[in-house]
């Protein structure tokens, strides 16, 4: 009797479990690589199939893209939901030749800790090189971005808060 228990109780777990996805939140741009005057459409999406946004995050979670000129100047873009799209969206004019930082924040409201921060570069013309913001935990190339070729090496820098972590990590594929 009690293995019948057990086997019935591993084919219920079986016959109702499910096949369970973490979504994932990541931001594009229609360019990486702007002229000085350019305007570029952003993005944020939601899903399981990258760069398919299958939802657009919540704009009570996401109030805005922050943009990081390359002066140092920080704005907050507006976003606004594209239905068609799924996704969650915004224009930047580039004003200035350099490295744009844009990030955006996660966060559920009532909470003091975001769930999750986002990152993207542009870089219009000459490129700056500094791609972090020394908060949280970031991963940051330790080559500039706009010297890289089809086939190159990219050495990635693990930080938190600024300070890089010691130790390394390979990553090689299957």
């Amino acid at each position: 009797m009690q293995g019948l228990i057990q086997y019935l109780s591993v084919f219920c777990c079986l016959l109702w479990s499910t096949t369970v996805y973490a979504h994932e939140d990541w931001i594009t741009a229609s360019q990486y690589f702007p002229a000085v005057g350019t305007e570029v459409q952003l993005f944020l999406g939601n899903g399981h199939r990258f760069p398919q946004s299958e939802s657009a995050p919540s704009t009570e979670w996401v109030t805005g893209i922050e943009v990081t000129a390359p002066s140092g100047r920080q704005t907050v873009l507006p976003v606004h939901l594209d239905a068609a799209s799924h996704q969650l969206r915004s224009s930047l004019r580039i004003q200035e030749a350099g490295t744009y930082v844009l990030s955006y924040t996660v966060q559920r409201p009532k909470m003091k800790e975001p769930l999750l921060l986002g990152r993207t570069v542009l870089i219009a013309g000459a490129d700056s090189g500094k791609y972090t913001k020394g908060r949280s935990l970031e991963i940051a190339p330790l080559a500039q971005l706009s010297s890289l070729r089809s086939g190159d090496t990219l050495a990635l820098a693990l930080l938190l808060n600024g300070e890089r972590l010691a130790g390394s990590l390979t990553i090689t594929p299957e």
